[in-house]
């Protein structure tokens, strides 16, 4: 599976003569992401994040571009008192930092242009970390333990989303999107899927 996703990825940002009809404009963005990560088991809160991307928009309508997104950890502390029978009364710190960093490769096409504002959508495959941290602090009478585990789960899903280019000069635009990254194939409850609504900044060349 991992090798014929990363055989996908490479396609998606190879440059497809059959597309560039005429020259095309290559062009790097940066964006300000809230990230809405559904892909863990339970209730995990939003946070910000921040994106990069480069591209090249073809003179016919259609583009192919590279994303990169870097959310902010997230970290979910609960504390508990037990009474364990043998070893006395336990206070117990479990802290979770979870985080789901992403790459992903994407076909654009525009479906509506004016010479100020371009609407686009985008379809592709991305591969998304997984990162863990659990680390639980137990305090007793008799001393403290801290096991932490730590862990890192590739994924891979179709990814596909929306953006709305707004030119404010002849090389600089303004670019609020939405995208979404889904794995079909997770076992876990939940929607399984990933959603980051964000605003950029794109610098054509």
């Amino acid at each position: 599976m991992r090798p014929i996703a990363f055989t996908m990825l490479l396609v998606t940002l190879s440059s497809i003569p059959a597309l560039a009809q005429g020259s095309g404009r290559f062009w790097v963005a940066g964006a300000v992401l809230w990230d809405n990560d559904r892909s863990w088991n339970g209730d995990i809160p939003s946070t910000v994040g921040a994106g990069f991307s480069c591209g090249v928009d073809f003179l016919n309508g259609f583009g192919i571009e590279l994303a990169g997104d870097w959310p902010v950890s997230r970290t979910i502390t609960s504390i508990r008192t037990i009474q364990d029978p043998t070893l006395g009364l336990e206070r117990v710190t479990s802290r979770v930092t979870l985080q789901s960093p992403s790459l992903s490769g994407a076909f654009r096409a525009d479906f509506r242009s004016t010479p100020r504002l371009r609407v686009s959508a985008l379809v592709g495959l991305a591969f998304v970390s997984h990162r863990s941290t659990f680390d639980t602090l137990v305090e007793r009478a008799t001393g403290n333990i801290e096991p932490v585990i730590k862990g890192r789960y590739p994924w891979w899903g179709p990814t596909g989303g929306l953006d709305v280019t707004v030119s404010l000069s002849r090389t600089v635009a303004i670019v609020p999107e939405i995208r979404a990254i889904f794995f079909p194939l997770a076992d876990g409850r939940g929607s399984s899927a990933i959603f980051r609504p964000a605003i950029g900044l794109r610098r054509e060349f």
